[in-house]
């Protein structure tokens, strides 16, 4: 019995502390309201990027480091800036007052040669790659988000040009596979996006628009007519259950 009320008394007092200093998520520095009591980008995080945390670097990143990459990742996709500009502001909330470092670090990522995220990592790492993030000193969590940053703005992105008139690009998500395949078939842009479930694929430029539903699995098809160099277009991907729709721009060089 005594024990019992020993319990007892223990759990109310976990209670009152809670609910007069609830704890934080490791990304807050004060007590924010989420609508609906989810995070900003994580139920779209934990639908389109199941496995995104442990495919991109030779170094897994936390969850909620990527959840907050990806949701700056999707913002900046739509970015005309610079890719260098775009990459410091990939990560500099999670790495605030350290803008010389992060100018420096996005110079080296896109001087050298182009790598996949382990080989990036490795270049810039080079023998000293930690065994998990929380062992890394902070210059090299800044080097292992950087390339994260690197790689996801580069899945999200599909450039087209003379040399190269066609590009795919595959994601895993919670419920299956999106494939994307891009062409440009003379002054025509092509999209077919495989959909794994029912869902709707957008493609906008600056003066057009158009969409396409599936009611089920299978392949929907966008066309724009008169394409020209030096334009962009973003997709907009929405599955069934999804949270959020998933961007991607498509760059005709």
């Amino acid at each position: 019995m005594v024990q019992e009320r020993f319990y007892s008394l223990l759990k109310q007092r976990f209670q009152r502390d809670m609910e007069a200093q609830p704890p934080l998520f490791p990304w807050e520095t004060e007590l924010l309201d989420y609508e609906d009591g989810v995070a900003p980008g994580w139920a779209a995080f934990q639908f389109w990027q199941p496995k995104l945390s442990t495919s991109l670097l030779p170094v897994a990143l936390p969850q909620e480091v990527m959840a907050q990459l990806f949701e700056k990742c999707q913002a900046l996709v739509k970015s005309t800036a610079k890719n260098g500009r775009r990459l410091v502001e990939a990560v500099e909330v999670l790495f605030p007052s350290q803008g010389p470092a992060l100018n420096a670090l996005a110079g080296s990522v896109l001087l050298g040669p182009s790598r996949d995220g382990e080989g990036l990592a490795v270049r810039l790492l080079g023998s000293q790659i930690p065994e998990a993030y929380d062992l890394a000193t902070p210059e090299q969590q800044m080097a292992l988000v950087m390339v994260a940053a690197h790689e996801m703005l580069s899945r999200l992105t599909l450039k087209l040009s003379e040399s190269e008139p066609s590009v795919s690009q595959s994601w895993e998500t919670t419920v299956g596979r999106l494939h994307l395949h891009a062409a440009r078939e003379g002054n025509c842009l092509r999209l077919e996006a495989q959909l794994p479930v029912a869902g709707t694929v957008e493609l906008r430029g600056d003066a057009t628009h158009t969409a396409a539903e599936r009611g089920g699995a299978g392949v929907a098809t966008l066309m724009v007519a008169d394409v020209q160099p030096d334009q962009a277009f973003q997709v907009k991907v929405s599955l069934v259950d999804s949270e959020a729709p998933l961007g991607f721009t498509i760059q005709i060089q």
